[in-house]
């Protein structure tokens, strides 16, 4: 019996261990395999623009245009968005826009411009530009107005920015929270400092309810009493 018992348990360790999963997997004929479709690339790693048009857009940014490297990847980005964009329509529309600005199509100006309003200020009517470009220079004397709208493109393409800069201005010089003998020049140099005051101010510029800079957002708190640094 002890023999037989014996016997037993070594046939049973003796027996051969069922193969693993994967063995089971890598022995199995191609047919009974699982097949994976291959799984599709993400939207981030498909290129944006094909390979020679993005090129060329970028030799021309860089070049004729003189964007620098960091510069021209951002506009290369905004212009992802429009499969139509090539060296000639971009061509067109910067001359449009420097046409407007009267600023020669290489100056640094109009490359900050481009770098600051993207596809807005391309799609936008340069038409329109000299007119509210006018009447930013009469609202702010003595600032460079093309230098200021380059640096806060929003002034040009979006409607009724400009019309409202007086507004904003009469508004911050209500809020300016420092004493000053001349208050307006003050704030003339903040919005010459900080252009983006002048669009993000004019949510507030009509409300009475605004009295001192206390009862701003926070963002434009920080900006107003920054400039007294």
């Amino acid at each position: 019996m002890a023999m037989s018992m014996r016997g037993g348990l070594m046939n049973a360790q003796c027996r051969p261990r069922p193969a693993s999963r994967r063995a089971a997997r890598a022995a199995a004929p191609p047919t009974l395999r699982r097949q994976r479709a291959p799984l599709p690339r993400c939207r981030c790693q498909q290129p944006a623009v094909e390979a020679p048009q993005e090129s060329a857009l970028r030799g021309y940014l860089e070049g004729e245009a003189r964007l620098k490297p960091y510069q021209a990847d951002r506009v290369l980005r905004e212009l992802a968005k429009r499969p139509d964009a090539d060296v000639a329509w971009l061509q067109e529309r910067l001359g449009a826009v420097a046409a407007a600005l009267g600023a020669p199509a290489s100056s640094g100006a109009l490359a900050d411009a481009l770098y600051n309003g993207g596809l807005d200020l391309l799609e936008a009517d340069a038409g329109e530009f000299k007119q509210r470009l006018g009447a930013i220079k009469d609202a702010l004397p003595g600032v460079d107005a093309v230098e200021l709208a380059s640096r806060e493109p929003r002034l040009l393409y979006s409607p009724g920015a400009a019309a409202a800069v007086k507004q904003v201005l009469a508004k911050l010089t209500t809020v300016y929270p420092y004493k000053s003998s001349n208050k307006k020049r003050d704030v003339l140099q903040l919005v010459a400092e900080y252009p983006e005051l002048l669009v993000r101010m004019g949510a507030y510029a009509g409300d009475a309810g605004i009295k001192k800079v206390q009862d701003l957002p926070v963002d434009i708190q920080n900006r107003i009493l920054r400039s007294y640094c």
